[in-house]
């Protein structure tokens, strides 16, 4: 227990002073495998773990959601939705708003990235919605906290590294994401209609919604259809993960092509993009797994356990303990460097007090969403301010706080209503 604690406490002196994740949770791994056990075995160890916990098929996922989502990025399918929500709404008092909502959503659901939705929602989005009179705080706080959609909704990066690091279904855990997802935008939208009618004073759109925008970006709308055929797939049993997000990414490819999208240039960018995404991830998930095999010859989770379980009270006031947790590691470490510090000693413990891990899963990824927004990190606010220069990164994050009580309502619901996380792995073929 106390060399597990050491280890812990150098990993977090390497993030104080600025070391990237991976290489702070593997040096700290590397030292601990070799008190315990020698040169010899700690060097082999680390050495055959690259390939060892990488050349998984479950892995291959990856580069296929990353893939597809790139092709979507570089074609210009978020923009062209946006264009399709500002006609059919822009006339409502929330209707831009809820278009940029909407926006993010579909970008979400293709590229599984939280600072690409939000830097580039920020491009988009923000000066149509300040043009209209809405304000600045408004504009740039919802497009940071609606950014944080693509953390949960699949394809999800999030989702599926918990997947490998707890040896959960990758399926089912991209599954249990769908409808927490898409239940935090409908309690984004139901927010702005309140907000805007009570204290937003936009210039009302005079003309008439263009019709022809529909056949202008029909290429855009099959986008969504993508990525429903991809769950569907899933859900039915019809493709493995894997299967159906490299279909996704085909089809992706060739919407783009057909649309006069899709140049070599920007193809080659999406290639490259996704060989270093996958890379990055890859290496954190080895990284990782150096960490959790020393944390596990030392007996740090099992020590961890037994004494959460000997704590006299209630499991929800550990889970709530829990949750704290992740609330003040979100302020300082980003959502992947939250769950590799913290899955090991915590995972075994959840389980054992009898929660399920792939309602677990969720909320982990949805407090991982909360730190996004949350400052002094806040990863989309400063994605954001960016892009829109103008405002202050201060301003930024007063506009997104009403946004963390809608995240922390949600975290509720999904407590009280586990079945919103696992009514669709659980009917799943």
């Amino acid at each position: 227990m106390l060399i597990g604690t050491l280890a812990f406490v150098l990993v977090i002196i390497f993030v104080i002073l600025g070391v990237p994740i991976a290489a702070a949770v593997g040096i700290a791994g590397f030292i601990g495998l070799l008190v315990l056990t020698g040169w010899t075995p700690a060097a082999g160890l680390v050495g055959m773990m690259p390939y060892s916990s990488t050349a998984s098929y479950s892995l291959s996922v990856l580069p296929m959601f990353l893939l597809l989502g790139a092709f979507a990025y570089y074609g210009g399918s978020t923009e062209a939705l946006f264009r399709i929500g500002h006609q059919v709404l822009g006339r409502l008092k929330a209707g831009l708003p809820i278009a940029t909502v909407a926006a993010c959503t579909a970008m979400a659901a293709t590229s599984g990235s939280t600072l690409a939705t939000a830097t580039l929602m920020g491009k988009i989005a923000v000066p149509e919605m300040r043009k209209y009179g809405y304000t600045a705080k408004l504009a740039t706080g919802l497009v940071s906290a609606a950014g944080t959609l693509a953390t949960m909704i699949p394809p999800s990066i999030s989702l599926v590294v918990y997947a490998i690091l707890t040896e959960q279904p990758v399926g089912k855990m991209l599954l249990a994401g769908f409808l927490p997802g898409f239940f935090t935008a409908f309690l984004f939208v139901l927010y702005l209609i309140g907000y805007c009618r009570m204290r937003e004073k936009p210039i009302m759109r005079k003309e008439a919604m263009r019709w022809g925008i529909f056949l202008e970006e029909k290429y855009a709308l099959g986008v969504p259809v993508i990525v429903l055929a991809i769950m569907g797939s899933i859900y039915f049993g019809i493709a493995t993960p894997t299967e159906a997000a490299a279909i996704g990414a085909l089809a992706a490819f060739l919407l783009c092509a057909i649309a006069r999208r899709m140049t070599l240039s920007r193809a080659q960018h999406a290639a490259l993009e996704t060989i270093l995404s996958t890379s990055m991830i890859f290496t954190i998930i080895f990284a990782s797994l150096i960490f959790a095999r020393f944390l596990a010859y030392a007996g740090f989770p099992e020590g961890i356990t037994k004494w959460i379980l000997s704590l006299q009270v209630s499991r929800m006031v550990i889970f709530i303990g829990i949750l704290g947790l992740y609330l003040l590691l979100g302020c300082f470490i980003d959502a992947l460097g939250m769950m590799i510090l913290t899955l090991p000693a915590v995972f075994p413990a959840v389980v054992a007090l009898g929660f399920d891990p792939i309602w677990f899963g969720v909320i982990v990824v949805q407090m991982t969403e909360v730190g996004l927004i949350t400052p002094p990190m806040g990863i989309t606010v400063f994605g954001v301010a960016s892009v829109v220069t103008d405002v202050s990164v201060m301003d930024i994050f007063r506009g997104a706080a009403p946004f963390l009580l809608i995240q922390a309502v949600n975290v509720t619901f999904l407590i009280i209503f586990p079945q919103i996380a696992l009514f669709l792995p659980n009917a799943a073929w």
